[in-house]
This record gives structure tokens, C-alpha cells and sequence, in this order.
């Protein structure tokens, strides 16, 4: 499946391997964030499942990259494949639990659905803000770019 001579594993270049994995996961993350603001209309918007399998396919292809091509990556990739598959984990368990309990107060839960959605969007942008500046993901530098994020 790696093909060493052009940089490649499952034909992605390796120097946007990570970059892609973050962009599905966005596009999934921002959807879920836009559906439930949306919902405060009472407004319904196709296309979840379509986002979900992005997203889906973003972790998919991070975990790939941490235990079946991990030769292939460098330190700082690695650290970004890591904090993805412990975010999705963290986020899947937040989901199940705490926004199917939040979504029988109504109104009020739908406005902390949207908190926990925000807090994702935000999480998953700083690793790809911290992976786009070539830092390896770890706690001081996800919450260094946040801070810098929010200073703007």
C-alpha cells in the first residue's frame, strides 16, 4: 500500500495526509455545529449522514496512519493522529451520553448541545492550526492556540 518513492501511503502525499484527515473532521464537526443552530429555528438540514461519513473517514484515516502506517509519519504527525482518535473518542462518549440526556430539556439542551458542538469545532481547528505551524499536539500547545485564536 505505501508507495516510498513518491511519499505516499494509500495515495495520499504524506505531507497532507494530516491536513486532510483535519479537513473531513471540520467539515463534519462544522455541519453537526451548523444543524444544531438550525435546530434553535426549528429548521432541519439534510445532509448529516453525508458529514457524518466524512468525519467518520477523517478518524478512519488518522488511525491508519497511527498503527498501520505510523513508519511513514514523522513525530509531530503522529501526535495530531493521537489527539484526533482521543478527541473523536471523548466526543462519541459526550454524544451518547450527555446530548441524549440534554435533548429532553428542550430549548436549554439544545443550547448546551451547541456549547459541546463549539467546544469541538474549537478543539479540532487548534490541532489544525497547531499541525498547519509544525507543533506536535499536546496540551499546552492546543490550549496556546486556542488562546491565540480567541485573541483575535
Amino acid at each position: 500500500m505505501e508507495n516510498s518513492s513518491n511519499n505516499k501511503v494509500i495515495g495520499i502525499e504524506i505531507a497532507k495526509y494530516a491536513k486532510i484527515c483535519y479537513i473531513l473532521i471540520l467539515i463534519a464537526a462544522g455541519y453537526g455545529l451548523l444543524t444544531n443552530i438550525a435546530g434553535l429555528a426549528a429548521v432541519y438540514l439534510p445532509g448529516g449522514f453525508m458529514t457524518g461519513l466524512l468525519g467518520i473517514t477523517g478518524v478512519v484515516l488518522a488511525l491508519l496512519g497511527l498503527f498501520v502506517f505510523k513508519d511513514s509519519f514523522g513525530s509531530v504527525d503522529l501526535s495530531h493522529f493521537r489527539f484526533i482518535g482521543v478527541m473523536f473518542v471523548a466526543f462519541f462518549l459526550i454524544y451518547a451520553v450527555v446530548v441524549n440526556a440534554l435533548a429532553k430539556f428542550g430549548f436549554i439542551g439544545l443550547l448546551i448541545i451547541i456549547l459541546i458542538s463549539v467546544t469541538q469545532v474549537a478543539l479540532f481547528y487548534a490541532g489544525f492550526k497547531t499541525h498547519g505551524a509544525g507543533q506536535e499536539a499536546s496540551r499546552a500547545s492546543i490550549e496556546g492556540t486556542l488562546r491565540s485564536l480567541i485573541k483575535r
